[in-house]
């Protein structure tokens, strides 16, 4: 019933159900040409400011000089000035200077970058938040290490830029805030090695509302997670830098909590036993995780079961005696299948070119929720002949018509972009899927969709598998191949053993493309069947 209620769902609340993240082909451009136009907007103001104060100070050096300034300076009586010439030239002098001053002062030379600062730049917060949660994201479905990923490193990969800590600051207090001290605690942790080591290196003195705000946010995560003498240990360093912290009140609760507990502490850092940091499991779908990263589940097939796939030339159609379709079956009931090498040449590229040309008039960053896992656009037939001819090919290959099938979709994932746990057909007694959703359809003159043709357009560096959670299956992204399965069984009822979903991106670019085949048409071809069972 729940894979029922998740695939009757997914089908009306797509974008929502899937809740994360703007494409990178948008992130990516976003950022660039936020960062040039913050850099060209900056410059022309320094710039500007340069000039404004040169003018400044040519005004200051011109006082200085002036007798007035000079006698002022060295404590002459002003008793013995008299003269009516340096009284006229004084005050001109002042007046001069004081509206020279006002009318530099006042010039809008900000304006510009102001207008930029607040209306144009992107990121905002939200996306930052956004990103926080996404690498958390990534952090539990890749089994990554708090300190590793903030030392730059992403697995085995290429290590990158390491984290500040302020920035391990800031993911762990954000996760704190939302009360996700399982989160919260390595990564606060880790803001405190690294604030230590930066010191030490002869960094700038740390800075003690920082350090008392992370005695505050570690100690209240330590305690969360039940590591009371860790927690004691941290508010006790905090009522020493600052005793009034509204944090360091917490302290007689903590102590009392210590005490009831019956265990024993020293208080040294050094007999501190070892922390404890149990993940909440609530919601948590540790067989979907295990599937993002290539393990096999209890629902995968046994060693006797995938002895009976197997791969095969096809060559149903001329061209195909040709050129034969490579074909690798994955799952039999229901069945699945890979075609090796789908997209010839640069047809991936090309689409991803088109693609790339509507997400670019698409709004960047936020589109009023806080990131989307994807974008999505999609191209008829007759948009181009690269489309027409991929679908005639889909056609061949699958033995289908594509008369009844939808426009070819075009997705980008971004970062850490993922799609939540969907099938692909509609609700049983629904003519219409969702209105707001721009893949929707009519299933009264369509049909419902009978078959998904997913193919992939780019390799990722890491992440972004489509897996079946009924069935344990994980096929990672390969460009130029697509994934082929059925969403409803011979008798009509949707199978919902395609209950799929789309990994976390974990590095590079995923860019996939659907195609829909409806039961339209396919009347003689996928004749129907009154057995539940196929």
């Amino acid at each position: 019933m729940l894979i029922r209620f998740l695939c009757f769902t997914a089908i009306y609340s797509k974008l929502a159900f899937a809740d994360l993240f703007s494409s990178s082909l948008q992130l990516e451009q976003s950022l660039m040409e936020t960062e040039a136009n913050f850099v060209r907007h900056l410059s022309d103001y320094i710039k500007n400011e340069n000039s404004r104060l040169s003018r400044l100070t040519r005004i200051l050096n011109e006082l200085k000089k002036s007798d007035y300034a000079v006698e002022s300076l060295a404590k002459v009586d002003i008793t013995e000035k008299s003269n009516p010439i340096d009284a006229f030239l004084g005050i001109r002098r002042v007046i001069r200077s004081r509206s020279a001053v006002l009318d530099i002062l006042f010039e809008n030379v900000a304006e510009d970058i102001l207008a930029f600062l607040i209306d144009a730049v992107k990121p905002q917060e939200e996306d930052l938040l956004g990103v926080t949660n996404s690498l958390l994201r990534l952090q539990d479905t890749y089994r990554l290490e708090a300190k590793d990923i903030a030392n730059g490193m992403i697995g085995s990969f290429d290590k990158t830029t390491p984290m500040t800590s302020d920035d391990c600051f800031l993911i762990g207090k954000t996760a704190a805030s939302n009360t996700d001290y399982y989160h919260a605690l390595p990564w606060l942790s880790v803001a405190k090695e690294k604030m230590d080591t930066e010191a030490a290196a002869g960094a700038s003195v740390q800075r003690t509302f920082i350090l008392n705000d992370l005695y505050s946010n570690i100690s209240h995560a330590m305690f969360a997670q039940g590591n009371v003498e860790h927690a004691l240990w941290y508010i006790r360093k905090l009522r020493e830098t600052d005793p009034s912290h509204p944090s360091a009140s917490s302290f007689h609760e903590i102590w009392q909590s210590f005490k009831d507990s019956g265990r024993k502490w020293d208080g040294s850092w050094e007999s501190l036993p070892p922390v404890s940091n149990p993940r909440p499991m609530d919601g948590v779908d540790v067989e979907y995780e295990a599937l993002c990263r290539g393990e096999a589940v209890e629902k995968s097939a046994s060693e006797k079961e995938k002895a009976k796939l197997f791969c095969f030339l096809q060559q149903n159609t001329p061209f195909q005696i040709l050129a034969p379709m490579k074909v690798e079956i994955i799952n039999h009931s229901p069945y699945m299948a890979i075609f090796r090498g789908l997209l010839i040449g640069d047809e991936a590229d090309r689409f991803k070119a088109m693609a790339s040309d509507k997400l670019k008039s698409q709004k960047s960053f936020l589109d009023n929720v806080s990131y989307r896992v994807v974008k999505t656009t999609a191209f008829k037939d007759s948009y181009d002949e690269i489309v027409a001819r991929v679908s005639k090919r889909i056609g061949e290959v699958t033995s289908f018509s594509m008369e009844s099938a939808e426009s070819t979709s075009v997705a980008n994932y971004g970062i850490g972009g993922h799609y939540g746990p969907h099938c692909d057909v509609a609700q049983p007694n629904d003519l219409f899927t969702n209105e707001h959703n721009p893949l929707s359809f009519n299933k009264t003159l369509q049909g419902d969709r009978l078959a998904t043709v997913l193919f992939y357009l780019s390799t990722p560096k890491a992440g972004g598998a489509t897996v079946f959670f009924e069935l344990g299956v994980s096929v990672p992204p390969v460009k130029n191949d697509a994934l082929f399965w059925f969403n409803i069984k011979k008798n009509g009822d949707g199978d919902f053993r395609s209950l799929h979903a789309s990994c976390p991106v974990l590095l590079g670019q995923k860019w996939v493309a659907n195609k829909w085949i409806h039961e339209r048409g396919q009347e003689f071809r996928y004749p129907c069947d009154l057995s539940p069972d196929v």
